[in-house]
């Protein structure tokens, strides 16, 4: 009897070990998120489910688009009533490459020919296009990102035109 008991204790928790592994891995999944990024390591969808970035190499560059709009995607968990995602990939929402044409100005902006105004972000290509260039005509390629307030360049190559 006191085997049958024993087997029965052990049967048991063996169905409780699987049942916290298959529960484990049934919490995390695969999911594509979009959201806001904000300044404590989150992202914050439209519905404001919020979204714990886990660090990882693309959730460290995420965390540093801080106000910017992504699409992240990665394993999502639920931890202590918590979203916490493990990003894999990710895009910023609202970003094109482009070369744009203009002058610098003290405001760290170019203003172009047509009057459309481009803050340049403040990154080491940044500073070093707004000390050289300040007054001057420049050509800037970079990512655009439109915020709707503003349009951002972040700077990835740039020369100075008509001197």
């Amino acid at each position: 009897m006191k085997e049958k008991r024993r087997s029965c204790f052990a049967l048991l928790g063996v169905m409780v070990i699987v049942v916290f592994l298959y529960g484990t891995a049934m919490s995390a999944q695969k999911k594509t998120i979009i959201g806001k990024v904000n300044d404590n390591y989150q992202i914050v969808t439209a519905d404001g489910s919020i979204y714990e970035v886990e660090g990882n190499a693309q959730g460290d560059e995420v965390v540093n688009l801080v106000g910017r709009q992504v699409r992240a995607t990665g394993i999502v968990e639920e931890s202590d009533a918590m979203n916490i995602i493990t990003i894999s990939s990710y895009e910023v929402i609202g970003q094109k490459n482009l070369t744009i044409v203009g002058t610098v100005n003290s405001s760290y902006q170019i203003v172009t020919d047509d009057g459309n105004i481009y803050t340049v972000e403040e990154n080491e290509m940044g500073f070093e296009l707004i000390d050289e260039c300040f007054g001057k005509r420049v050509r800037a390629t970079g990512t655009i990102e439109d915020t709707g307030d503003m349009r951002i360049i972040t700077v990835t190559s740039y020369e100075v035109i008509g001197e």
